[in-house]
């Protein structure tokens, strides 16, 4: 198997995973080399990768693992070790996280599965204030992804629905709103699929 320049050598009536490939298009082809010494050659053709099928357990921190790492768009973000926290400090309003961007050379549809845990706030005089977690695929809030709390207590979520990935917008984002300082949203582990 030649792919940009590189050979990969393979037994016939074998697979072998490419490893190591960074997102993007690669012109492949197949050669064979026959016992005698004659040379089959395939046609070449594009293969993208894509990113997709894709797993975060948890997301992390772009700032420190680079390239395929998560950027937090607010300051209310902590990446744990098995979670990454969005909410619960001091003030109130909305905290995202925004994945790596995916090789989309053309829009396709994803399935976005995302667990953790939540928790809402009993503000004594004010009463509950409770945090909506939301996910959005290519800028589209996802049509099912979506988890309220009305709970003080920290209980699972789980999250799912499908979305477009699109040339203009090839990334996914988890948002935690909140009213008031308390209510906190954990993503413990983001799956994606193609659908």
């Amino acid at each position: 198997l030649v792919y940009n320049n590189a050979t990969q050598n393979i037994t016939l009536g074998t697979t072998k995973q490419l490893s190591g490939l960074t997102l993007g298009q690669y012109k492949t082809k197949v050669e064979c080399t026959l016992a005698n010494g004659y040379v089959l050659t395939g046609t070449e053709s594009n293969i993208d990768v894509t990113g997709v099928p894709y797993s975060a357990i948890p997301p992390t921190d772009a700032e420190k693992t680079g390239a395929m790492g998560w950027e937090a768009s607010s300051w209310n973000v902590e990446f744990k070790d098995s979670y990454v926290q969005l909410g619960g400090v001091m003030g109130s309003g909305s905290c995202t996280i925004t994945s790596p961007s995916f090789h989309v050379p053309a829009d396709f549809k994803v399935k976005v599965d995302v667990s953790g845990y939540i928790r809402a706030l009993d503000a004594w005089i004010f009463g509950w204030r409770n945090t909506t977690f939301s996910v959005s695929v290519g800028g589209t809030k996802v049509e099912g992804a979506s988890v309220g709390s009305d709970s003080q207590e920290e209980h699972p979520m789980a999250v799912s629905g499908t979305g477009k990935l699109t040339t203009s917008n090839p990334k996914i984002t988890c948002n935690s709103s909140y009213e008031e300082a308390g209510p906190y949203a954990k993503v413990s582990s983001l799956r994606v699929t193609y659908n």
